[in-house]
């Protein structure tokens, strides 16, 4: 047979490379979902200029530090909660001391972190509030948090004046000792601890680290001195316009702007106005990504400003590929009262550099409509860019996002000319000494509902068909693999030169059916799964008797399959952490998007001999695995013992190696 060979446009690991501009809490539903999505790269583009509170007075206590906050919530967002100590480390991330606290309080703490980095768990007393949430911390955590700290301590006792901690959060003060153990490099400070961390996706300072104050000015010549003014309460006057400053406004500079005018004013802050460059990380990430999410959030703070940073808009402009969507906020918050969805695209557009969406920075937005409601938008396009409205609140809490409805959206407009997404299915059929069998296959087949699929081609393993015509999308060929696992081999191809998105492997001497297949298909295109087994036994009822009539009273053969399916489950749960009815099954459905280009290479130099065990290098890349009750009949004049029991043992080596 002959697949015409596909051509890999990538040498990306992921499916899906996918920013996020975004702030500490707007676009949270959304990341922790695209975290959930299998093979999707997911880069947060944050910028750095918060300064309320406890923030503010940690950046003016150690000159050039940028405003941590936003890193420290994402970060702690991004971490693997898979034991207690990882869900340790995301609480005490958050964790602020108490009011009042001094100097002596960090001391003790940076103690119990050296005490439980040394093994000395039994001699650590975390202070409080730190005791109700870091006991279960690792040691190599504690000697991470324990280094970073350290580094702040020192740089506090050299101070005139101590620090503080009141009300500040231990994340702040984390990065802050990263900050000043990396020479003053806010971007390498990030990076460190996103690294030593762990964490599920890259967090990316928009710019190089220019240390920047920001400052907002309304329609009526109010000036916002400060983020924390600018996202706190405030009059229902619009803002301008935001600047980016070099150092904050003293009294006096703020006296000389208080009696000019607002277009004075406008004019002095554009003249105080320090422009800030695009960072080589946000660079790369932006020129990788099929998908560029302009996030919901705080506008005049977590996204606007990001959208100030001299060479965005060209980063954006070179890649073409991507899709550039805009996240529509749910609701207002205090700087964008009486704006309405087209005002908030209009100001994206705006700062982007692009007002009219002239060279398509935006392609498409997302918009919540609530059912009955007019659409703010007034049509299918705003500025030429398409928008999708649907009902994206959550239903637990109407002012966030759906994330599971707003990743699916979203993963859905990247797809959309993916030369790998489309609606094309093989299906390899292995009869094995079943060929008398075929033209019920094929009729079959010819009849089955394929609605949906653009092409369906047939391959049956060693067997001739006689040529005839089908119905217009369907094909039968004949394929010519060899060995006790032929779909292996099967798939590897598939892999290698096939074009569909979709693979199944019907082998075995009994009858599968088509209808299964497509509603495989049909749960892959949910895109939670990579590959869909079929679970040909749904009771112990079915599972005994299937066996009885394939053996006919042949005992031993019996007993094998029982304990051979039985072991092979309880193998598959240790080894691969999952569950499997049926994990012998010769029904196996592949979703092509689901390989990352790592896997296969990975598959080129080292072929799995059995099925199981590229199952199990599917699960080692992280790829999801459903099982779904699938019709099989047993056919006792078929059955070959000697080939069930050795691809059987085969399986068995397979999983114990």
């Amino acid at each position: 047979m002959s697949w015409t060979a596909e051509s890999a446009s990538s040498s990306r690991d992921a499916l899906w490379s996918v920013a996020v501009f975004c702030g500490g809490r707007g676009s949270a539903t959304l990341v922790r979902q695209l975290l959930r999505c299998p093979g999707v790269e997911l880069s947060l583009l944050v910028n750095a200029y918060d300064d309320g509170l406890s923030t503010g007075a940690l950046r003016s206590f150690v000159p050039g530090l940028l405003g941590p906050s936003d890193f420290r919530k994402n970060l702690a967002r991004l971490l693997e909660l898979s034991s207690p100590g990882q869900v340790a480390v995301a609480r005490l991330l958050e964790c602020r001391f108490g009011a009042g606290a001094n100097e002596s309080d960090f001391a003790a703490l940076v103690d119990a972190f050296h005490s439980i980095a040394a093994g000395r768990r039994s001699h650590a007393k975390l202070p409080e509030p730190f005791d109700r949430c870091g006991n279960d911390l690792e040691p190599s955590t504690a000697a991470l948090f324990a280094r970073l700290l350290e580094r702040f301590h020192s740089y506090n006792r050299t101070r005139d004046r101590a620090f503080e901690f009141g009300d500040c959060a231990l994340g702040n003060l984390l990065l802050a000792g990263a900050f000043l153990g990396n020479g003053g490099s806010f971007n390498g400070a990030v990076a460190e601890v996103g690294a030593a961390l762990r964490c599920r996706a890259r967090i990316i300072n928009v710019t190089r680290g220019e240390n920047r104050v920001l400052v907002a000015l309304k329609e009526d010549g109010e000036i916002l001195a400060s983020e924390a003014c600018i996202v706190g309460p405030q009059s229902r006057v619009p803002i301008r316009r935001i600047y980016l400053l070099a150092e904050r406004l003293t009294p006096e500079a703020m006296a000389r702007l208080q009696p000019l005018s607002p277009d004075d004013k406008d004019r002095a802050l554009s003249r105080m106005h320090r422009s800030v460059d695009l960072s080589p990380e946000a660079a790369h990430a932006l020129l990788e990504a099929d998908l560029v999410v302009f996030g919901a959030g705080t506008l005049h703070s977590s996204l606007l400003p990001s959208y100030l940073t001299r060479g965005l808009p060209e980063a954006l402009a070179a890649n073409r590929r991507a899709r550039r969507v805009v996240v529509v906020n749910l609701r207002e918050d205090h700087d964008t009262q009486g704006l309405a969805g087209p005002d908030l695209v209009d100001l994206t557009l705006r700062y982007l550099q692009d007002p009219d969406n002239r060279r398509r920075t935006v392609t498409d937005l997302v918009v919540h409509q609530d059912q009955g409601s007019v659409n703010p938008f007034g049509g299918e396009r705003w500025r030429g860019a398409r928008v999708h409205r649907g009902d994206y609140a959550s239903p637990a809490n109407a002012a966030v996002h759906n994330g599971s409805k707003l990743a699916d959206t979203l993963l859905g407009i990247a797809r959309e000319g993916h030369p790998e997404d489309n609606a094309l299915l093989d299906v390899y059929v292995d009869l094995h000494q079943r060929s008398l069998t075929v033209d019920s296959l094929l009729q079959e087949f010819a009849d089955s509902d394929w609605s949906g699929i653009d092409g369906v081609t047939l391959r049956i393993n060693r067997v001739d068909v006689s040529p005839r015509r089908w119905p217009d999308g369907l094909g039968v060929e004949r394929a010519g693999y060899g060995g006790i696992f032929s779909d292996v081999a099967a798939t590897l191809a598939w892999l290698e030169r096939g074009r569909s998105r979709f693979l199944a492997c019907m082998t075995g001497d009994g009858e599968y059916r088509f209808a299964d297949v497509r509603r495989a298909i049909e749960l892959l295109r949910s895109r939670r799964f990579g590959a869909i087994l079929g679970a040909r036994n749904q009771s112990r009822r079915q599972f005994f008797g299937s066996l009885r009539h394939a053996y006919q009273g042949r005992r031993l053969m019996h007993a094998a399959s029982v304990a051979g399916g039985f072991g092979v489950a309880a193998v598959c749960a240790a080894r691969f952490g999952i569950v499997l009815a049926d994990p012998l099954t010769g029904f196996r459905v592949f979703d092509r998007l689901a390989f990352s280009m790592s896997l296969r290479a990975r598959l080129r130099a080292c072929p799995p001999a059995t099925p199981l065990e590229l199952l199990a290098r599917l699960l080692a890349d992280r790829v999801e695995v459903a099982e779904i009750p699938v019709s099989y009949v047993f056919y006792a004049g078929f059955t070959d013992e000697r080939w069930r029991l050795l691809r059987g043992l085969a399986h068995a080596v397979s999983v114990l190696r």
